[in-house]
């Protein structure tokens, strides 16, 4: 069957495409890929804003100017942007008292941890998500450009097979049914369907 590339089609390849990199991204989201475990990271945290000398005037001053919360929400600059963490705020069996002031709704209200390992890590990890989120936009462009020279979504398979991948099912049946057109010789010109590639087979493999 003959497919014209829409708008609306496309519109599900774009999906498609943001979904390739889903895991990636969730993976380099992840605070614990960079060097250090949960109970590492959440006690260098602690450390950073209840040091032993601070954390025992704290508990000397009690509920009279503390408050009882069972989570504190830390903000950590990542070398942009400040993120946000969250640790028990009884982590190392202290008494969870935190600072009535501390609010977990904005990063400019929460206590900040600078510690350099943690702040590095942050850094790192942007960096990571970053590079991913650019790789896709480019990725995405092109695949848009080759769409919208298209003359069919036929063509395009020809030259570039993989865009069945990133097809709904029902045009990818639709266009392996039969395709027709003699176009597609003029499309592949000037374009590094094998560099496409690459990135369908790291979707699938997942890096």
């Amino acid at each position: 069957m003959y497919l014209k590339p829409t708008q609306k089609l496309w519109e599900s390849v774009a999906e498609k495409i943001t979904g390739m990199y889903k895991d990636r991204l969730v993976y380099a989201a992840d605070w614990y890929h960079y060097g250090l475990t949960k109970p590492q990271f959440d006690r260098i945290i602690a450390e950073s804003i209840f040091p032993p000398e601070v954390d025992a005037k704290i508990q000397a001053l009690g509920l009279v100017w503390f408050k009882q919360e069972n989570i504190v929400t830390v903000a950590i600059h990542n070398g942009v942007v400040m993120d946000s963490y969250s640790i028990e705020s009884n982590f190392g069996g202290r008494q969870p008292l935190v600072s009535p002031h501390w609010n977990s709704y904005s990063t400019a209200t929460m206590p900040k941890c600078l510690d350099p390992r943690i702040t590095q890590i942050a850094a790192n990890r942007r960096a990571a998500q970053a590079k991913i989120v650019t790789e896709r936009e480019e990725f995405s462009a092109k695949v848009k450009k080759m769409w919208d020279d298209a003359p069919s979504v036929n063509a395009l398979v020809k030259i570039w097979p993989p865009i069945l991948d990133l097809l709904p099912s029902h045009a990818a049946q639709a266009v392996q049914q039969k395709t027709t057109r003699r176009t597609a010789k003029q499309m592949s010109q000037n374009i590094d369907t094998a560099a496409l590639s690459v990135h369908i087979l790291k979707a699938k493999v997942g890096q």
